[in-house]
């Protein structure tokens, strides 16, 4: 994962990069958050989605703060 995200890190910002992830540190640098669910888009945003209780991103990002 590190080294993922040291190579995503030295890429253009000009370059639109899609990455399939449930690493939430990962997910909280993202720009644009897509949750699939049952292979449907069932939210989409930006960081917001983190703060709002009823997405379930919300939830994992609590238990992995809580675990971390």
């Amino acid at each position: 994962s590190y080294r993922i995200e040291t190579s995503l890190k030295n890429r253009s910002k000009q370059q639109t990069i899609l990455a399939v992830t449930n690493h939430i540190p990962f997910l909280m640098k993202a720009d644009a958050i897509f949750y699939l669910s049952q292979g449907k888009i069932t939210q989409a945003g930006g960081q917001e989605i983190f703060l709002d209780e009823n997405v379930p991103l919300f939830h994992l990002k609590r238990l992995y703060q809580a675990v971390h």
